[in-house]
This record gives structure tokens, C-alpha cells and sequence, in this order.
């Protein structure tokens, strides 16, 4: 174990076995080292593609994993789903699973046509608004963070 730090950036989707990849990640950690993991929100409202759970059901991902044209998302993670499989590989989250990017961020609600006239701290308000409501983030953010940390004792 060498590393303080492993960040896993958008990257558990692209995987057919992320519970692997998160253990793998774990033992480069040093004791109470920790993973910073981001991924795109499986129940954001604009998704279409199926989740972890519906996903690994069918088998077959290993084939479709690693897609040269790097839009290979192999399903979608829930929060629920996320913690899961930080769980199984012997991490322990450093506090909740954080939700970013809301359509007032992202662009996708064209708050940019108002955003011009707005201050930006305005814009910054609205954000942490929406991703603080339990009801409004699950549906709105469209991406998911969580720290996991390895256990000293390990």
C-alpha cells in the first residue's frame, strides 16, 4: 500500500465488475487511506440506461466494458447501489453520498439565458439549494460523489 489518495473518476460505470475495482483500488490504499469516487446519478431524471442492480442481472457486461469511443456506460449507479459496493470491498464511507450538478449547473434547464442577468452567487445558492432537498437531488443531480476510507486497522 503506497497511495494516501485514489481518485475514481466517472469510472465505476464503465466497468463490468466495479465491486472489483473498488477492492483493487483498496489495496494500493495505505491504513486509512481513502477513494474518492464520482459517478453519474442513476436516478437522475434525463437517465435512460438501467441501473448496477437491473444491469449486472443479464451478465454480458464484460464484452461491452472499455468502449473506444468513451461513451461506454455500462449502467448507471444509485446512491444506494454505490454504497453497497464500497461496502463489500471493506470501505466505510466518510459521510453521505454527496449529489452535484444540478440542470442549473449543468445547463441542461437553459439557465443560462437568466444566468447572464443573475449574480453568480445566485446561480451558487440555487445549486446547494437543490442538492440539500432529498426529494429534489435524488431527481435533479445528475452526478453522484462519496469519500470511502479503508480502516486503519487493515
Amino acid at each position: 500500500p503506497v497511495f494516501d489518495l485514489v481518485i475514481l473518476g466517472e469510472l465505476l460505470e464503465h466497468t463490468a465488475h466495479p465491486d472489483r475495482l473498488l477492492m483493487a483500488a483498496g489495496k494500493v490504499l495505505k491504513p486509512g487511506g481513502a477513494i474518492l469516487i464520482t459517478t453519474p446519478n442513476g436516478k437522475f431524471f434525463l437517465n435512460c440506461l438501467p441501473t448496477y442492480s437491473e444491469a449486472s442481472l443479464g451478465g454480458g457486461l464484460e464484452s461491452k466494458q472499455f468502449e473506444p469511443d468513451g461513451e461506454g456506460h455500462l449502467f448507471l449507479l444509485t446512491a444506494r447501489e454505490l454504497l453497497t459496493l464500497v461496502g463489500r470491498a471493506g470501505l466505510h464511507p466518510a459521510g453521505a453520498v454527496r449529489y452535484f450538478n444540478s440542470p442549473f449547473a449543468t445547463g441542461v434547464a437553459k439557465w443560462r439565458y437568466l444566468g447572464r442577468w443573475l449574480p453568480a452567487l445566485f446561480s451558487k445558492a440555487l445549486e446547494t439549494f437543490v442538492s440539500r432537498l432529498p426529494l429534489l437531488r435524488t431527481r435533479l443531480c445528475s452526478g453522484l460523489a462519496v469519500l470511502a476510507k479503508l480502516p486503519v486497522d487493515k
